[in-house]
């Protein structure tokens, strides 16, 4: 097998890159740094949810039936968090 070599600048180029991603996502949820830290049960717990948001959104794009009233009324139930959890 050929060896692979990646030049340093571009382990930099993509590190900042990586880096810069993350900050917006934390940016854009609203989340400190401190409180990301996940056990791998959380890790698990957050995947799940995202393939299950995945799948709503697959459905609602596929979807040729439901109108866009009632994939609302679906995504307010299934993707808003509620006040008594």
């Amino acid at each position: 097998m050929p060896e692979t070599h990646i030049e340093p600048t571009k382990i930099v180029d993509w590190q900042a890159f990586t880096d810069q991603l993350i900050q917006t996502y934390l940016n854009a949820l609203h989340l400190h740094q401190e409180l990301t830290a996940l056990s791998s049960d959380d890790a698990e717990s957050v995947a799940r949810y995202l393939y299950s948001v995945k799948l709503i959104l697959d459905c609602k794009n596929s979807s040729v039936r439901v109108s866009r009233q009632q994939w609302k009324a679906i995504e307010s139930r299934l993707l808003t968090i509620s006040e008594s959890t």
